[in-house]
């Protein structure tokens, strides 16, 4: 029996959050790959469904509105889909337990992901064409739309949205149809339920008869409540001659996709799809009713990107000046800096973020400096109605009293601490679930609508690809590719290849499908000569050498027994001397040695790669290669 290595990959943070380590255990069994839809893809879609349930049993409209019993099944839905999906981002490995009950419902798991995806795609072609046949007018459902619309056209046209007041009655004229945002006062200064449907509707061709029968109902400073990116974001596309701001929250929404789809490890992209599209809520409630998608666009790449000084505070600027969403993931990105660079470079970078906050509002911080900092604080400062899916829907469902709005402020503010806290005590368990963390105190907040959760999946989402990517990484290129699609075509040719009477057209597929570059040992091949020159690890960090990344290599890929038969072809000595060789090599061409000084450590280092190089050689073709290992189609 050959000798197989059990991976384990294991987060640890000396200096660096990224840095995933392989450990190897000589004579276990490899975990086997898994073959349906993996596990945490499944939760990412359970948990999806979760919260489209939660945010369906929300809505103020209906049968049993404002019953008890909606409002608990609306909290322990949003509640059950948020802890399903910060466990599912967490790197933890789940119990052998949790592992086979899951492969008993694999198959439901799947047909439950694909019911997603179907009813995503229907809604998702609806809206879509009712933006396309629907004009603007008609078709913005909500103010936030409308508003952003009338900021950005006033924008184009040299206004200052901050100042117009006055063009409130004229975007009511204009979107009749957008549901608008009504205050607790005047005619409901003594309810807190909120209006019906149909209440709603009559606000706006009320104001515009009489605006003072309201009583101030309607603010118009709704009109500008946001920082100025929000409507600064729309006008290229305005000046372009779009005519509906719409088109842009589709593009960023694709775009969006289709790099979230990119982070999916090679092999599993199919699956990958599947949750992203299974992700129900993030077209629902953040493409066409409210643009939270741009919000999440920004807050991802900086996390994503947050080795970087520039490029993170430029896009956590940007989201920043976009939308106060943005404001409470700020603390976890800044504390993931803090962690990982120290305390001056996160000073740096705080500084860096907000100059950036700054470039888009500092020309209207500096014409309407009072206008400006009021709408900023609108949002929380208005005596709004209390409503959403988090804790409050306890209060409108009249299980629990209401609160006073600085209640709810108060805990929604010991969330965040608390949540700020786990994830500088526990940062290495928790990974990138920690931007699920900074979601969290909305759910305690006085207003927490389905837009505020609606990207939680895909967050969720890139977490999750995060950890397989970490993970696959380490294992055999055939490992890697088992359970995927091409593994299947894979296996299909080779039945066909069995029947000798095929047709010819069918015949060169099979035969092209089993060419050696089509094949895994071929690209495992090409692989290892990428890999030997360095590159990136496991995490798509570059490395000064490739000899860590070989040494892995063989360890991972070739079996402990074609590892130990290359250190037992090379002594100790030349072994150690030609690592330093190659180090010597990388540190030279980075110095400011003679020209002469680095051929000859280049020349070092391409030696130390041949005699790497031949090793592989003899191994592809068979000798020596470890029990139970495929030998190479040529």
């Amino acid at each position: 029996m050959g000798v197989t290595e059990d991976l384990f990959v294991q987060q640890h943070e000396p200096h660096d959050t990224h840095a995933i380590e392989a450990t190897v255990r000589v004579g276990a069994t490899s975990p086997p790959a898994p073959r349906g839809l993996p596990a945490r893809y499944a939760a990412v879609a359970v948990g999806s469904a979760l919260l489209i349930f939660a945010s369906a049993a929300y809505v103020p409209a209906g049968p049993g509105s404002g019953a008890p019993l909606r409002g608990a099944i609306t909290v322990l839905a949003t509640a059950l889909g948020l802890w399903l999906l910060i466990i599912t981002s967490m790197p933890r490995q789940a119990s052998r337990s949790i592992r086979r009950a899951y492969q008993r419902i694999r198959g439901l798991a799947l047909g439950f992901a694909l019911a997603l995806v179907v009813c995503t795609l229907l809604a998702f072609m609806g809206y879509v064409a009712y933006t396309v046949a629907v004009p603007p007018s008609q078709g913005y459902q909500v103010d936030v739309i409308s508003f952003t619309h009338v900021n950005a056209e006033l924008a184009l046209d040299g206004r200052n949205p901050y100042t117009s007041d006055a063009y409130f009655p004229i975007a009511l004229q204009r979107f009749p149809h957008a549901q608008l945002t009504p205050m607790r006062q005047g005619i409901y200064a003594d309810t807190y339920t909120f209006p019906t449907l149909p209440e709603l509707a009559a606000l706006g061709p009320r104001y515009l008869a009489n605006p003072q029968a309201l009583h101030g109902v309607l603010d118009p400073r709704t009109l500008h409540s946001y920082p100025a990116l929000s409507f600064l974001f729309y006008v290229p596309a305005l000046w372009a001659g779009v005519p509906n701001i719409l088109y842009v929250n589709l593009l960023v929404y694709w775009l969006f996709f289709a790099w979230l789809l990119w982070l999916t490890p090679v092999g599993w992209r199919h699956w990958g799809a599947l949750a992203a599209g299974a992700a129900v809520p993030v077209m629902g409630a953040s493409l066409f009713l409210d643009n939270e998608i741009i919000c999440v666009a920004f807050i991802l790449l900086a996390w994503h990107f947050r080795d970087r000084r520039w490029l993170f505070a430029m896009l956590l600027g940007l989201g920043c000046a976009f939308k106060q969403y943005c404001w409470f993931f700020a603390p976890f990105l800044l504390l993931a800096v803090l962690i990982e660079h120290g305390w001056r470079e996160a000073f740096r970078r705080s500084i860096l973020v907000f100059g950036v906050f700054l470039l888009p509002n500092l020309p209207y911080l500096i014409a309407s400096p009072g206008a400006w900092w009021e709408s900023l604080w609108l949002p929380m400062n208005d005596p709004m109605f209390p409503m959403g899916q988090g804790l409050i829907a306890l209060s409108t469902g009249h299980l629990l009293p209401l609160g006073p709005q600085s209640l709810y402020a108060a805990l929604e503010g010991a969330a965040l601490c608390t949540a700020l806290y786990c994830y500088w005590r526990w940062h290495e368990q928790i990974g990138d679930a920690a931007l699920l963390l900074a979601i969290l105190p909305l759910f305690f907040a006085y207003r927490s609508g389905p837009p505020y959760f609606a990207l939680a999946p895909w967050l969720a989402l890139y977490a999750v690809n995060r950890i397989y990517t970490a993970r696959r990484a380490h294992l055999a290129p055939e490992e890697r590719m088992a359970g995927s699609a091409y593994a299947l075509a894979q296996s299909v040719t080779a039945r066909l290849s069995s029947y000798p009477l095929l047709p010819p057209a069918l015949g060169r597929m099979v035969h092209l499908a089993q060419r050696e570059r089509y094949s895994v040992n071929g690209w495992r091949k090409r692989t290892d000569e990428r890999d030997g020159d360095g590159g990136a690890d496991a995490t798509g960090r570059g490395t000064a050498s490739g000899t860590h990344r070989t040494r892995r290599n063989l360890v991972g890929r070739r079996g402990g027994s074609a590892y130990r038969a290359h250190r037992g072809d090379q002594p100790a000595t030349q072994r150690r001397g030609s690592q330093a060789l190659r180090h010597g090599a990388d540190r030279s061409a980075r110095s400011g040695r003679s020209a002469r000084a680095r051929r000859a450590a280049r020349t070092a280092a391409w030696r130390a790669r041949d005699d790497q190089r031949s090793f592989r050689g003899r191994w592809n073709s068979g000798d020596p290669r470890p029990d139970g290992a495929r030998p190479n189609p040529r």
